[in-house]
Protein backbone atom coordinates (compact mmCIF):
# COMPACT_ATOMS: atom_id res chain seq x y z
CA UNK A 1 0.00 0.00 0.00
CA UNK A 2 1.37 3.41 -0.90
CA UNK A 3 2.34 5.89 1.85
CA UNK A 4 1.20 8.85 -0.20
CA UNK A 5 -1.09 11.29 1.58
CA UNK A 6 -4.03 13.02 -0.03
CA UNK A 7 -2.08 16.26 -0.35
CA UNK A 8 0.62 14.82 -2.59
CA UNK A 9 -1.51 12.35 -4.61
CA UNK A 10 -2.68 15.10 -6.90
CA UNK A 11 -1.75 18.73 -6.27
CA UNK A 12 -4.71 19.89 -8.33
CA UNK A 13 -7.33 18.22 -6.12
CA UNK A 14 -8.23 19.62 -2.67
CA UNK A 15 -8.02 17.25 0.29
CA UNK A 16 -11.74 17.52 1.04
CA UNK A 17 -12.50 15.90 -2.32
CA UNK A 18 -10.26 12.94 -1.52
CA UNK A 19 -11.99 12.72 1.86
CA UNK A 20 -15.39 12.64 0.17
CA UNK A 21 -14.17 9.87 -2.17
CA UNK A 22 -12.83 7.86 0.77
CA UNK A 23 -16.06 8.10 2.76
CA UNK A 24 -18.36 7.30 -0.18
CA UNK A 25 -16.79 4.30 -1.88
CA UNK A 26 -19.48 2.52 -3.88
CA UNK A 27 -18.00 -0.97 -4.35
CA UNK A 28 -15.33 -3.36 -2.99
CA UNK A 29 -13.55 -3.30 -6.36
CA UNK A 30 -13.14 0.48 -6.23
CA UNK A 31 -12.18 0.40 -2.56
CA UNK A 32 -9.46 -2.15 -3.22
CA UNK A 33 -7.99 0.04 -5.97
CA UNK A 34 -8.07 3.11 -3.76
CA UNK A 35 -6.29 1.53 -0.80
CA UNK A 36 -3.68 0.08 -3.16
CA UNK A 37 -3.09 3.61 -4.35
CA UNK A 38 -2.79 5.15 -0.89
CA UNK A 39 -3.29 4.17 2.76
CA UNK A 40 -5.10 7.48 3.15
CA UNK A 41 -8.34 5.85 1.98
CA UNK A 42 -8.09 3.05 4.53
CA UNK A 43 -7.25 5.47 7.33
CA UNK A 44 -10.30 7.60 6.58
CA UNK A 45 -12.65 4.65 5.95
CA UNK A 46 -11.27 1.31 7.26
CA UNK A 47 -13.07 -1.68 5.73
CA UNK A 48 -12.24 -5.38 6.00
CA UNK A 49 -12.88 -7.13 2.68
CA UNK A 50 -13.76 -10.80 3.10
CA UNK A 51 -13.96 -13.09 0.09
CA UNK A 52 -16.07 -15.89 1.61
CA UNK A 53 -17.97 -15.72 4.90
CA UNK A 54 -19.93 -18.68 6.25
CA UNK A 55 -21.90 -19.11 9.46
CA UNK A 56 -21.25 -22.78 10.18
CA UNK A 57 -23.23 -24.20 13.13
CA UNK A 58 -22.57 -21.25 15.43
CA UNK A 59 -19.14 -20.23 14.14
CA UNK A 60 -18.27 -17.68 11.47
CA UNK A 61 -15.57 -18.85 9.05
CA UNK A 62 -13.71 -17.09 6.27
CA UNK A 63 -10.86 -17.64 3.81
CA UNK A 64 -7.53 -18.26 5.54
CA UNK A 65 -5.72 -15.74 3.33
CA UNK A 66 -7.84 -12.67 4.02
CA UNK A 67 -7.31 -10.17 1.26
CA UNK A 68 -4.72 -12.36 -0.43
CA UNK A 69 -4.37 -12.72 -4.19
CA UNK A 70 -5.72 -16.26 -4.06
CA UNK A 71 -9.04 -14.88 -2.83
CA UNK A 72 -9.47 -12.12 -5.38
CA UNK A 73 -11.66 -13.88 -7.94
CA UNK A 74 -15.38 -13.16 -7.70
CA UNK A 75 -16.75 -16.45 -9.05
CA UNK A 76 -19.43 -17.49 -6.57
CA UNK A 77 -17.45 -20.55 -5.48
CA UNK A 78 -16.67 -21.07 -1.81
CA UNK A 79 -12.99 -21.41 -0.92
CA UNK A 80 -12.09 -24.84 0.50
CA UNK A 81 -9.79 -23.64 3.30
CA UNK A 82 -11.85 -21.65 5.83
CA UNK A 83 -10.88 -20.64 9.36
CA UNK A 84 -12.87 -19.33 12.30
CA UNK A 85 -13.19 -15.58 12.71
CA UNK A 86 -14.73 -13.65 15.63
CA UNK A 87 -16.75 -10.90 14.01
CA UNK A 88 -17.61 -9.42 17.41
CA UNK A 89 -13.96 -8.47 17.86
CA UNK A 90 -13.90 -6.50 14.61
CA UNK A 91 -15.01 -2.90 15.06
CA UNK A 92 -14.53 -1.69 11.49
CA UNK A 93 -16.91 -2.29 8.60
CA UNK A 94 -16.92 -5.74 6.98
CA UNK A 95 -17.73 -6.22 3.29
CA UNK A 96 -18.25 -9.70 1.82
CA UNK A 97 -17.36 -9.85 -1.87
CA UNK A 98 -17.89 -13.41 -3.15
CA UNK A 99 -19.93 -15.91 -1.08
CA UNK A 100 -22.01 -15.56 2.06
CA UNK A 101 -23.74 -18.51 3.64
CA UNK A 102 -25.36 -19.78 6.80
CA UNK A 103 -25.60 -23.44 7.83
CA UNK A 104 -27.09 -25.14 10.88
CA UNK A 105 -27.01 -28.70 9.66
CA UNK A 106 -26.73 -30.22 13.13
CA UNK A 107 -29.59 -28.29 14.70
CA UNK A 108 -32.94 -29.91 15.46
CA UNK A 109 -34.79 -26.88 14.14
CA UNK A 110 -34.12 -23.77 12.11
CA UNK A 111 -32.32 -21.05 14.02
CA UNK A 112 -32.40 -17.24 13.66
CA UNK A 113 -29.31 -15.79 12.04
CA UNK A 114 -27.62 -13.02 14.04
CA UNK A 115 -25.19 -10.81 12.13
CA UNK A 116 -23.11 -7.85 13.35
CA UNK A 117 -24.26 -4.37 12.41
CA UNK A 118 -20.89 -3.76 10.73
CA UNK A 119 -21.53 -6.42 8.07
CA UNK A 120 -22.50 -5.55 4.52
CA UNK A 121 -22.66 -7.90 1.54
CA UNK A 122 -21.69 -7.53 -2.10
CA UNK A 123 -21.60 -11.31 -2.54
CA UNK A 124 -22.66 -12.96 -5.81
CA UNK A 125 -23.57 -16.26 -4.10
CA UNK A 126 -25.90 -16.60 -1.11
CA UNK A 127 -26.49 -20.01 0.51
CA UNK A 128 -28.63 -21.00 3.48
CA UNK A 129 -29.56 -24.23 5.26
CA UNK A 130 -31.89 -24.53 8.27
CA UNK A 131 -31.92 -20.82 8.99
CA UNK A 132 -34.40 -18.14 9.90
CA UNK A 133 -33.63 -14.80 8.26
CA UNK A 134 -35.27 -11.46 8.79
CA UNK A 135 -36.61 -9.68 5.73
CA UNK A 136 -34.05 -6.91 6.36
CA UNK A 137 -31.24 -9.47 6.25
CA UNK A 138 -32.55 -10.81 2.95
CA UNK A 139 -32.57 -7.27 1.53
CA UNK A 140 -29.03 -6.72 2.86
CA UNK A 141 -27.68 -9.86 1.17
CA UNK A 142 -29.90 -10.05 -1.88
CA UNK A 143 -29.05 -6.95 -3.89
CA UNK A 144 -25.96 -8.35 -5.64
CA UNK A 145 -26.69 -12.09 -5.53
CA UNK A 146 -26.60 -13.96 -8.84
CA UNK A 147 -26.78 -17.49 -7.41
CA UNK A 148 -28.98 -18.35 -4.42
CA UNK A 149 -29.58 -21.67 -2.66
CA UNK A 150 -32.15 -21.96 0.15
CA UNK A 151 -32.96 -25.24 1.87
CA UNK A 152 -35.27 -25.15 4.86
CA UNK A 153 -34.89 -21.38 5.11
CA UNK A 154 -37.61 -19.22 6.59
CA UNK A 155 -37.72 -15.46 6.03
CA UNK A 156 -39.75 -13.46 8.55
CA UNK A 157 -41.00 -9.89 8.59
CA UNK A 158 -41.01 -7.71 11.71
CA UNK A 159 -44.53 -8.88 12.47
CA UNK A 160 -43.18 -12.46 12.40
CA UNK A 161 -45.22 -13.36 9.33
CA UNK A 162 -43.40 -15.50 6.81
CA UNK A 163 -42.27 -13.88 3.58
CA UNK A 164 -43.72 -15.53 0.49
CA UNK A 165 -41.66 -17.09 -2.30
CA UNK A 166 -42.65 -14.26 -4.65
CA UNK A 167 -41.43 -11.66 -2.13
CA UNK A 168 -38.11 -13.50 -1.86
CA UNK A 169 -37.68 -13.42 -5.64
CA UNK A 170 -38.57 -9.73 -5.61
CA UNK A 171 -35.69 -9.20 -3.16
CA UNK A 172 -33.13 -10.81 -5.51
CA UNK A 173 -33.00 -8.39 -8.47
CA UNK A 174 -29.80 -9.85 -9.96
CA UNK A 175 -30.46 -13.56 -9.42
CA UNK A 176 -29.79 -15.92 -12.34
CA UNK A 177 -29.76 -19.29 -10.55
CA UNK A 178 -32.18 -19.97 -7.70
CA UNK A 179 -32.80 -23.19 -5.80
CA UNK A 180 -35.58 -22.93 -3.23
CA UNK A 181 -36.56 -25.95 -1.14
CA UNK A 182 -39.54 -24.61 0.80
CA UNK A 183 -39.38 -24.71 4.59
CA UNK A 184 -43.18 -24.75 4.89
CA UNK A 185 -46.33 -24.94 2.80
CA UNK A 186 -47.00 -21.24 3.41
CA UNK A 187 -44.17 -20.26 1.01
CA UNK A 188 -46.53 -20.88 -1.91
CA UNK A 189 -50.07 -19.55 -2.15
CA UNK A 190 -52.85 -19.45 -4.72
CA UNK A 191 -51.56 -16.02 -5.86
CA UNK A 192 -47.87 -16.95 -6.15
CA UNK A 193 -47.93 -17.37 -9.94
CA UNK A 194 -49.64 -14.01 -10.55
CA UNK A 195 -47.19 -12.30 -8.19
CA UNK A 196 -44.16 -13.90 -9.85
CA UNK A 197 -45.23 -12.89 -13.34
CA UNK A 198 -45.46 -9.25 -12.25
CA UNK A 199 -41.74 -9.19 -11.31
CA UNK A 200 -39.68 -7.93 -14.30
CA UNK A 201 -36.43 -9.64 -13.28
CA UNK A 202 -38.16 -13.01 -12.79
CA UNK A 203 -37.93 -13.51 -16.56
CA UNK A 204 -34.13 -13.08 -16.43
CA UNK A 205 -33.62 -16.13 -14.21
CA UNK A 206 -31.70 -18.83 -16.08
CA UNK A 207 -32.21 -21.76 -13.70
CA UNK A 208 -35.07 -22.19 -11.23
CA UNK A 209 -35.42 -25.27 -9.01
CA UNK A 210 -38.27 -25.53 -6.51
CA UNK A 211 -38.69 -28.20 -3.84
CA UNK A 212 -41.47 -29.18 -1.44
CA UNK A 213 -44.02 -27.35 -3.57
CA UNK A 214 -47.55 -27.57 -2.16
CA UNK A 215 -50.79 -27.74 -4.10
CA UNK A 216 -51.40 -24.09 -3.23
CA UNK A 217 -49.03 -23.34 -6.09
CA UNK A 218 -51.22 -23.09 -9.20
CA UNK A 219 -49.24 -25.35 -11.53
CA UNK A 220 -51.90 -25.22 -14.25
CA UNK A 221 -51.83 -21.42 -14.30
CA UNK A 222 -48.03 -21.45 -14.29
CA UNK A 223 -48.03 -23.83 -17.23
CA UNK A 224 -50.58 -21.90 -19.30
CA UNK A 225 -49.27 -18.38 -18.58
CA UNK A 226 -45.52 -18.97 -18.50
CA UNK A 227 -44.13 -22.45 -19.09
CA UNK A 228 -45.66 -22.94 -22.55
CA UNK A 229 -43.97 -19.75 -23.75
CA UNK A 230 -40.72 -20.08 -21.78
CA UNK A 231 -37.66 -20.37 -24.02
CA UNK A 232 -34.77 -19.47 -21.70
CA UNK A 233 -35.39 -20.65 -18.13
CA UNK A 234 -34.41 -24.15 -17.01
CA UNK A 235 -37.05 -25.25 -14.49
CA UNK A 236 -37.26 -28.22 -12.13
CA UNK A 237 -40.11 -28.67 -9.63
CA UNK A 238 -40.31 -31.28 -6.85
CA UNK A 239 -43.81 -31.51 -5.42
CA UNK A 240 -44.83 -32.18 -1.85
CA UNK A 241 -45.89 -35.82 -1.41
CA UNK A 242 -49.09 -34.70 0.31
CA UNK A 243 -50.67 -32.88 -2.63
CA UNK A 244 -54.26 -33.79 -3.40
CA UNK A 245 -55.39 -36.34 -5.98
CA UNK A 246 -56.93 -33.54 -8.05
CA UNK A 247 -53.58 -31.74 -8.09
CA UNK A 248 -51.76 -34.94 -9.06
CA UNK A 249 -54.12 -35.29 -11.98
CA UNK A 250 -53.27 -31.78 -13.15
CA UNK A 251 -49.57 -32.63 -13.07
CA UNK A 252 -50.16 -35.84 -15.00
CA UNK A 253 -52.15 -33.98 -17.67
CA UNK A 254 -49.43 -31.33 -18.05
CA UNK A 255 -46.75 -34.03 -18.22
CA UNK A 256 -48.69 -35.94 -20.86
CA UNK A 257 -49.25 -32.83 -22.99
CA UNK A 258 -45.55 -31.93 -22.90
CA UNK A 259 -44.38 -35.43 -23.75
CA UNK A 260 -46.87 -35.88 -26.57
CA UNK A 261 -45.99 -32.56 -28.15
CA UNK A 262 -43.45 -32.73 -30.96
CA UNK A 263 -42.75 -29.02 -30.74
CA UNK A 264 -39.39 -27.67 -29.58
CA UNK A 265 -40.67 -24.10 -29.28
CA UNK A 266 -40.51 -23.94 -25.47
CA UNK A 267 -38.17 -25.14 -22.72
CA UNK A 268 -39.95 -28.11 -21.08
CA UNK A 269 -40.10 -27.99 -17.28
CA UNK A 270 -39.04 -31.08 -15.36
CA UNK A 271 -41.73 -32.12 -12.87
CA UNK A 272 -40.79 -34.68 -10.24
CA UNK A 273 -43.00 -36.95 -8.12
CA UNK A 274 -44.70 -40.34 -8.15
CA UNK A 275 -47.33 -38.80 -10.43
CA UNK A 276 -44.95 -37.17 -12.95
CA UNK A 277 -42.64 -38.89 -15.41
CA UNK A 278 -39.66 -36.79 -14.43
CA UNK A 279 -37.03 -38.77 -16.35
CA UNK A 280 -38.81 -38.44 -19.69
CA UNK A 281 -39.36 -34.73 -19.07
CA UNK A 282 -35.67 -34.41 -18.19
CA UNK A 283 -34.69 -36.06 -21.47
CA UNK A 284 -36.99 -33.75 -23.41
CA UNK A 285 -35.57 -30.70 -21.62
CA UNK A 286 -32.03 -31.90 -22.35
CA UNK A 287 -32.91 -32.23 -26.04
CA UNK A 288 -34.22 -28.67 -26.03
CA UNK A 289 -30.95 -27.42 -24.51
CA UNK A 290 -28.90 -29.24 -27.12
CA UNK A 291 -30.93 -27.62 -29.93
CA UNK A 292 -30.69 -24.14 -28.50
Amino acid sequence: MSDRSASNMDLGVPEYIWYHVAKNVSSPKLYRKLVQCSKYFYNKNPILLLHCLLYDNGTWRTCSKIGGKSCGEINGETCSDLKAIDLDEISIKIWVTNVIGAYSLWEDKITPLVIPSTLNSYAVNFEGWDQELSFDQLLLFGGTVKSCYFENVSVKKNDHNEVSFAEIVQSLPMVEEFTFDAESDSSFTSTTVKELLKIPHFYKIKTLKLGNVSDEFDIEEFYQLFLKANKTMEIGIWFNWDVSDIYKQKIEEITKEILESESNDFFPPVLYGIYADGMKLYEKAAKYKSLH
